[in-house]
């Protein structure tokens, strides 16, 4: 939706600015004939992976997940992708969650997934976003797991990375540009139509 209200706005000779090759690739794709659209990256730090050597001495590993709590953000992707971390030797005990509760019966599940490989699920709600920045930088690594094919950045991604939590991704849109890949995710893209 983005193309239709912004695109009306674009003259031709403007210069288009992205974040990702991903978000260039849908605009150019909408707006063909339009000025070559160039890409700037936001800059990623990627420190230690969580519960590997090097990582800080923690009692318990946290991760957290700041997003609305739906399917197309990748809320229901969480438990598939912490045991596949558990499975490669990465520890994660405790995930923070904060974000609007989209599906009261995705989230009983989800939560229900995670307690089964034990980690215990600390639910914050919807929160002004300095308060989700500053949840942040208490984790030691944060998860963005979306599909959505409008998600033209991420932002938690850039977020995150300023405060030098490493993010581990789902391998899909922007995060191909922006995350290392070694921190991305196979994730299987369902789309219900």
């Amino acid at each position: 939706w983005q193309e239709e209200v912004a695109g009306r706005l674009e003259r031709q000779g403007d210069q288009r600015i992205f974040p990702s090759r991903y978000a260039r690739d849908i605009w150019d794709a909408a707006m063909p004939g339009l000025a070559p659209a160039r890409v700037y990256y936001p800059m990623i730090k990627s420190g230690p992976m969580i519960g590997s050597s090097g990582a800080p001495a923690t009692p318990t590993y946290t991760a957290g997940f700041f997003s609305v709590l739906s399917r197309d953000k990748g809320f229901d992707s969480l438990p598939g992708a912490i045991t596949r971390l558990h499975e490669v030797g990465h520890r994660i005990d405790r995930l923070v969650l904060a974000g609007q509760l989209a599906d009261p019966v995705l989230y009983r599940s989800v939560v229900d997934g995670l307690s089964a490989i034990g980690v215990d699920v600390d639910y914050r709600g919807g929160m002004p976003n300095p308060n989700v920045v500053e949840l942040m930088a208490e984790c030691d690594v944060v998860l963005f797991l979306t599909t959505s094919s409008i998600e033209s950045l991420g932002r938690v991604m850039v977020e995150a990375g300023a405060r030098g939590v490493p993010v581990v991704a789902a391998d899909f849109g922007a995060a191909r540009d922006l995350v290392n890949a070694d921190y991305r995710i196979p994730i299987d893209y369902f789309d219900p139509a």
